[in-house]
């Protein structure tokens, strides 16, 4: 048994599990809201920055009396879908964003350029996050759960003949895992899984003595 105590069974845990996600889901939305407000006062900052350069260089350049070209505000937002597009297009071909400990002189400039347009990026991966299971599933998910509980770990492929559907046991595996119910851990004989290591304490019935 768990230092926590036993997990809840049945439709009690489902309901557990349901609320978890609610949980989650309702943070994910709050980190997207606060990823979105940081985006607009860089991109605000960034406009306001490239404006004030723009008229300085045709002051200096001018008679002392230029005014900011007229079509900068379009120059502006060309310039903003590119960089958002090259983003794009750099987060497909480099999906593993792990910081490395040495990197060229090219490779910092491109992380300084691409810096605002990766954080408006993040707005659409962290809604991307939020899980929604229907109640069959919800089931399943709690059933899996228990059987875990008590079995401690279990191979991936073992963890397969709990779900009669294969998109449903992909579906209910990914949300335990990203929600922290399940942890997988990769060895040379397979993936094997376990619970995790922070359940919430909704998910329990009652402390051990």
């Amino acid at each position: 048994m768990s230092v926590h105590g036993r997990l809840r069974e049945g439709p009690e845990l489902a309901r557990a599990l349901a609320r978890h996600l609610e949980a989650h889901n309702r943070h994910a939305l709050l980190l997207a809201l606060g990823t979105a407000v940081a985006a607009l006062l860089l991109w605000v900052a960034l406009y306001v920055v490239a404006r004030w350069l723009t008229l300085l260089a045709v002051t200096v350049i001018g008679d002392g009396t230029a005014p900011v070209p007229r079509g900068f505000d379009a120059v502006f937002a060309t310039a903003m879908a590119g960089l958002l597009a090259y983003a794009w297009v750099d987060r497909r071909l480099t999906p593993d964003d792990r910081p490395r400990d040495q990197k060229s002189a090219v490779e910092i400039a491109q992380d300084l350029i691409l810096l605002i347009p990766r954080v408006t990026l993040a707005i659409f991966s962290t809604l991307g996050v939020r899980q929604r299971l229907p109640p069959p599933e919800l089931d399943q998910a709690a059933a899996f759960l228990t059987r875990l509980a008590g079995a401690e770990r279990l191979p991936m492929q073992a963890a397969g003949y709990d779900f009669p559907h294969a998109e449903a046991r992909d579906r209910i595996l990914l949300a335990l895992q990203i929600t922290g119910l399940i942890d997988v851990l990769h060895t040379r004989e397979g993936a094997i899984v376990s619970l995790g290591t922070r359940l919430p304490a909704a998910l329990w019935l009652e402390p051990s003595n």
